[in-house]
């Protein structure tokens, strides 16, 4: 018999149990001690009152962590993990993780559910369908690790056009045409340690940004550079330079190689995938050769009187 129980009532080395049985045989390595799930949970906002563990006969063997916050006037809910061990799959203990996680959505009024999840894991694919998520995006990782040409965005066709601001990630954050949709690992909220890079026209107007986060090597070099969000004013007329721009600041010019990478780049994105492609950048995978692609998953959750 499976019991569901709200993680808040469990001990954490129970959910990081669970966590790990679940994700021992995972596309990539996922696997975590108490300290940093703990860190987890904090960093992306996943509540404790608003997650599951499942137990058989005394044991954990599911888990699914849930966040809820409010964006621009919606709840919005974002699934921060989904494991069920080997032991005890297809044995309906993911139906039940997932049906004690709408029923709660609907209690605390969630107006919009999230959720990703790799694009070859059509079981796990299948089981969210079910619960009335659909697919509206693939969210792909792209990287370079090579050397790239100093003039590969060819930005400096630019210069005087616009004005380049660097700044924080909460800048964007007032922005009207700032991504509120993305996923939820690429949200300003959730890039503290990142920075922001804001474009401008020569009115002043902010009409593009990239939200990315920097990693040093002990020489004070570039090591990598990974790109979470990249978007453009809707009303923008000349998109294609924009983005060129952008791109130029995000990953810069160096006479060294460095790693350069996206995080759930959305593929309806095109402009952005199109000019990365151009340039060299080409499909991540996992160490066991498993494109790290996505899909992204929303369910518009109807309420009991609709």
């Amino acid at each position: 018999m499976i019991e569901i129980r709200l993680l808040s009532e469990c001990p954490l080395k129970d959910a990081s149990e669970a966590w790990n049985k679940g994700f021992a045989d995972y596309y990539s390595n996922a696997q975590m001690s108490v300290n940093p799930f703990t860190f987890r949970l904090g960093h992306f906002e996943l509540a404790p009152e608003f997650s599951f563990v499942a137990y058989a006969e005394g044991e954990p063997v599911g888990l699914i962590l849930n966040g809820i916050k409010e964006f621009q006037g919606q709840k919005w809910a974002w699934n921060g993990g989904t494991s069920v061990a080997v032991s005890h799959r297809c044995s309906g203990v993911g139906k039940e993780l997932m049906s004690a996680t709408l029923d709660l959505y609907k209690k605390e009024g969630v107006d919009m559910a999230s959720l990703e999840a790799f694009r070859v894991n059509k079981r796990a694919i299948q089981l969210y369908s079910e619960y009335g998520y659909q697919t509206v995006d693939h969210l792909l990782f792209l990287e370079k690790r090579d050397a790239l040409d100093l003039t590969a965005f060819m930005a400096e066709e630019n210069t005087g056009q616009y004005t380049i601001k660097h700044g924080i990630p909460q800048d964007v954050s007032k922005l009207p045409f700032y991504n509120y949709r993305a996923p939820w690992q690429v949200r300003w909220e959730f890039n503290r340690s990142g920075e922001s890079i804001l474009v401008s026209n020569t009115s002043n107007d902010v009409i593009g940004y990239a939200l990315l986060q920097k990693r040093l090597d002990n020489e004070g070099r570039l090591h990598s550079v990974v790109l979470y969000q990249c978007h453009v004013d809707v009303n923008e007329q000349d998109k294609h330079h924009v983005i060129r721009t952008i791109l130029d600041h995000v990953f810069p010019p160096a006479t060294y190689p460095y790693t350069r990478s996206t995080y759930l780049l959305p593929e309806s994105n095109e402009g952005v995938v199109r000019i990365l492609k151009e340039v060299g950048f080409q499909e991540a995978k996992t160490p066991y050769g498993v494109p790290f692609e996505q899909v992204y998953m929303l369910n518009h959750m109807k309420r009991d009187s609709e």
